[in-house]
């Protein structure tokens, strides 16, 4: 018997896999169900540093756009999510 294929997802059902799966991931750190220091860190140093540390991974994102390196401007855009 043949096998059946998966149906083909759009980016934007992956990208909304891998968001759900982000989401989830810190409300586990915030309700102690995982560990995770740097998330810890961020999460206890209030809204200014967040702020700040999104507007840090965000210029990451646009240097690295500009320098056309695709690799680790993935890498950033993951950082800044």
């Amino acid at each position: 018997m043949p096998a059946v294929a998966a149906p083909a997802l759009s980016a934007a059902d992956v990208g909304e896999g891998r968001i759900s799966r982000l989401s989830r991931a810190i409300q586990d750190v915030r309700s102690g169900a995982r560990t995770s220091s740097r998330t810890t860190k961020l999460l206890m140093s209030g809204t200014a540093k967040m702020a700040q540390k999104v507007i840090e991974e965000a210029a990451e994102v646009g240097i690295e756009a500009i320098r056309g390196d695709r690799v680790a401007l993935i890498s950033e855009s993951a950082d800044l999510i």
